[in-house]
C-alpha cells in the first residue's frame, strides 16, 4: 500500500503544470480538488503549497467562493480544498472559503449541493463541510450536519434502502418528489452510490 501511494504520488507531481495546476486542454475539470491533500500526507509540501498559491489566484472569489468548472457537489469540493489549505496553514485560502461554505448551510443543518441554492441537500457535502468545519474550530457547524446526519439515518423507512436527500428543513426525501433524481440506495441492485454511506 505504501509503493502503491508514493507510485500514485510521484504520478500527480509528474501532472502539475508549470504555473502550479493541473488545467490542459485534455483536463478542464476540476478534478484537483483533493490533490492538496495527497500531496500534504505524502511529504510533497512544495507541490502542494504552488497548488494553493494557483487556487488562491485563479478560483478563490472575493467573497471567498471557489469556482469549479463542474457544479455537481461543489460543495463537497470547496471543503476538500478548504480542508487541505487549513492543514497546510494556507489561511488566505481556509478562512474566506470556510466563510462561504457556512452560507450553504441549511436549517436542518445539512448543506446544499451547489453554492447556487438547490431544493434539498445530501450526505455527501453535509459530511465532508462537517468534517472541514471540525478542522477550523466551527464546531457548532459541524455538530448540527452531524446531527443532521444522525437524523438522515433514523428517519429510514426500509432497512433495505438509504435515501441520502433532504428537504432543507429535514425532511426525508422518499418516492415521487420535485428533486430531480432522489438519491437512493438499494440493496438488491448493483452499481451503487457506495461512498454515500461510507462517508
Amino acid at each position: 500500500y505504501e509503493q502503491a501511494a508514493r507510485r500514485g504520488a510521484d504520478w500527480l507531481v509528474k501532472q502539475l503544470q508549470p504555473d502550479g495546476c493541473f488545467l490542459r486542454p485534455d483536463f478542464q475539470a476540476d478534478g484537483y480538488y483533493k490533490a492538496p491533500t495527497a500531496f500534504l500526507l505524502t511529504g510533497h509540501l512544495c507541490q502542494a503549497y504552488r497548488l494553493m498559491d494557483w487556487v488562491k489566484a485563479h478560483d478563490l472569489k472575493r467573497d471567498g467562493e471557489l469556482r469549479h468548472f463542474n457544479l455537481t457537489f461543489s460543495i463537497y469540493k470547496s471543503s476538500w480544498l478548504t480542508h487541505a489549505a487549513h492543514r497546510l496553514g494556507r489561511f488566505d485560502v481556509s478562512v474566506p472559503a470556510m466563510k462561504n461554505i457556512l452560507r450553504w448551510q441549511a436549517p436542518c443543518g445539512g448543506f446544499y449541493e451547489r453554492h447556487a441554492r438547490t431544493p434539498h441537500v445530501e450526505g455527501v457535502c453535509t459530511s465532508w463541510a462537517g468534517h472541514a468545519m471540525i478542522y477550523l474550530g466551527r464546531l457548532d457547524a459541524a455538530r448540527r450536519a452531524g446531527n443532521c446526519l444522525i437524523r438522515l439515518i433514523r428517519r429510514q423507512p426500509d432497512k433495505k434502502k438509504l435515501y441520502c436527500s433532504l428537504t432543507s428543513q429535514g425532511k426525508l426525501i422518499v418516492g415521487e418528489s420535485k428533486v430531480p433524481e432522489p438519491i437512493v440506495l438499494d440493496t438488491a441492485k448493483l452499481g451503487q452510490r457506495y461512498y454515500y454511506p461510507g462517508l
